[in-house]
């Protein structure tokens, strides 16, 4: 008995959520910057300047969307193991009950 795809695409969607959530958080900060003093004399210069603080805190982000991917990468592996199995053990075990092993 083959596990149809469908079965284990649960298993991707927290990874796309980690991915949009870490998107729109870098956009939030990206926005925040750029609007602060839109008016003001000398925006330019101080929105250059401004470029070093919002590269650290981008790299914070991804970092930690880094973390957490691979926290459920790893998760997901395990599960898509344990879905596996079980059905493996499940498709052994019917075979047995309809005689189809032949040591039994």
């Amino acid at each position: 008995m083959a596990i149809h795809p469908g079965t284990v695409e649960p298993l991707a969607e927290r990874t796309r959520d980690l991915h949009a959530a870490a998107q729109g958080r870098l956009l939030g900060v990206i926005a925040r910057e750029l609007a602060d003093g839109l008016d003001a004399p000398g925006w330019a210069e101080r929105k250059l300047a401004a470029v070093q603080s919002l590269h650290r805190t981008s790299q914070r982000v991804v970092d930690e969307l880094g973390k957490a991917v691979q926290l459920d990468v790893f998760g997901a592996v395990a599960e898509a193991y344990n879905v596996g199995h079980r059905a493996a053990v499940a498709e052994v075990g019917a075979g047995v009950r309809r005689g189809a092993c032949p040591d039994r």
